[in-house]
């Protein structure tokens, strides 16, 4: 078996947590125990590339059931306003200039919910390709809003007493909550899927207010190894596994009442 020098790190996201070993140089050392929200898991991200991953973990840490997946989209005319003097086929234009429109558009949510109390919490990405054949298509939005106090009436969705199709004024607003799930890794994949690919730009942008992934803990080990989920954890993902080469797994712990018992059976 190889020898070397490695690390493995672990993060949690919400219920996700993820370990990964990988090697670093002989002098690398663990850098501590950080505040929560430190940067050390995102720039292991931005060094993978890995936006899924990243946006997963965002979700993870900020969505539950009942948050709504949002789409805000453009009628005939909001779209020809939108696309006004420019050439056709100019699709990057038209891209930012709708980027440009939803985040006015979060401003304007942003200040019909403060009367409320409530501060807007969101994930947003602007779309103009198909997820699967990737093709281009009528450039639309999705918006995550969390814990956004939204209410829903004769099947549109109100802040206040005014409606979300009419706070966006472009055109309508397709809803529908999140369901119950431990990992929102499918919902990064499907939104990123629609996102053409923009040379240092931002997939995605997320209001400054969610809560970030915590670093766990970072050690140093002087072999490979395969890791393991503890006993009686839900797997999502464990990647396959060759000696001195990362690895990585992402799985949800057993809930505390299966963890007690576990341990009066294991004290009995």
């Amino acid at each position: 078996m190889r020898g070397g020098t490695y690390m493995i790190r672990r993060i949690r996201s919400g219920k996700v947590i993820e370990e990964s070993i990988f090697p670093v140089a002989p002098n690398v050392r663990p850098r501590g125990r950080r505040r929560r929200g430190a940067t050390t898991a995102r720039k292991q991200d931005a060094n993978d590339r890995d936006a899924v991953k990243r946006l997963a973990r965002t979700l993870n840490a900020n969505c539950v059931p009942g948050d709504l997946l949002v789409q805000p989209t453009y009628t005939d005319a909001a779209l020809y306003r939108l696309a006004e003097g420019l050439e056709d086929g100019d699709a990057e234009e038209l891209r930012l200039r709708a980027e440009h429109d939803l985040a006015l558009f979060l401003r304007r949510l942003a200040r019909e919910l403060k009367p409320m109390g409530i501060t807007l919490r969101a994930v947003s990405l602007t779309s103009d390709m198909d997820g699967d054949s990737g093709e281009l298509v009528r450039v639309h939005h999705h918006v995550v809003l969390m814990g956004a106090g939204l209410r829903v009436e004769g099947g549109e969705l109100y802040a206040g007493d005014k409606a979300v199709s009419a706070i966006w004024g472009r055109g309508n607003v397709d809803w529908k909550p999140l369901a119950h799930q431990d990992d929102y890794t499918q919902l990064a994949a499907y939104l990123l899927r629609q996102v053409r690919r923009k040379p240092d730009g931002k997939k995605y942008h997320v209001t400054r207010n969610l809560k970030k992934p915590e670093l766990i803990s970072e050690r140093i080990v002087f072999r490979p190894m395969k890791l393991k989920a503890p006993k009686g954890a839900k797997i999502l993902q464990d990647g396959n596994y060759e000696p001195g080469l990362p690895h990585y797994i992402r799985y949800v712990r057993p809930s505390k009442p299966e963890r007690s018992a576990r341990n009066e059976r294991r004290n009995a």
